[in-house]
């Protein structure tokens, strides 16, 4: 089993280890990973905007400009 030491204290002979820490450090890692994936994923969407000068484009191909 994998502990985290949450406190040491030498003069009072104290250490408190965490068992759970680990699985909420895991948890936020894996958090913060969907959160990039998701952000860089929408940045790929097209707008409206982009459409509108694709649709041109291919209108003045079409018609020979």
């Amino acid at each position: 089993a994998e502990f985290q030491i949450i406190e040491f204290n030498k003069e009072f002979k104290r250490v408190v280890a965490s068992h759970a820490a680990i699985h909420r450090e895991e948890e936020q890692k894996i958090v913060k990973q969907a959160a990039k994936k998701a952000a860089s994923q929408n940045n790929d969407k097209t707008t409206i905007g982009d459409v509108n000068a694709d649709l041109q484009a291919l209108k003045d191909k079409m018609e020979g400009k």
